[in-house]
């Protein structure tokens, strides 16, 4: 099946969910979004409109697996990711990280997030395929790159999280 012929959803790993990370997704993998409060989902801006942007968020987007063969892309607001090593987030680029070369399981601990990972061998290993990240994020955002300044999250921003 050509990579054309399928979607990807947009989503964080699951609790519980084992993942992992393509490592040769792209590099670099961190693209200027804007966040909709109201949505809870990204929409990222094209190249010509980004440097016209205030409030755009730089945003780490991994192509993962489970092991039930889905695929989907994750989105780590990096501006929530870096201030400080122990926030959730900077676990969720850990983990990100990590699931480049291990299974790794999304926890929810009293003081946030965590991972679990699993030996070599546990599951088969995901046969990746050429994919970009500007193929990825094609199709996970196929309807909502921002290409024009009137798109309306740009007349009435909702960029805070």
């Amino acid at each position: 099946m050509a990579f054309s012929n399928f979607t990807i959803e947009r989503r964080p790993p699951r609790v519980g969910e084992m993942i992992r990370v393509c490592p040769t997704f792209g590099t670099p993998s961190d693209h200027p979004m804007i966040y909709s409060r109201e949505e809870d989902d990204w929409y990222p801006l094209g190249a010509s409109i980004y440097p016209d942007v205030d409030g755009a968020t730089l945003v780490r987007v991994r192509l993962c697996e489970n092991t039930a063969g889905e695929r989907f892309l994750w989105c780590i607001d990096l501006a929530d990711a870096l201030p400080t090593d122990d926030s959730p987030m900077a676990a969720e680029l850990v983990m990100a990280a990590a699931a480049e070369s291990v299974w790794c399981s999304r926890q929810e601990t009293l003081t946030g997030m965590s991972f679990a990972t699993l030996p070599h061998g546990v599951f088969p290993e995901p046969i990746w395929g050429p994919y970009s990240v500007a193929d990825s994020i094609e199709k996970a955002f196929w309807d909502r790159v921002i290409t024009s300044a009137d798109h309306p999250l740009l007349v009435a921003p909702q960029v805070t999280r």
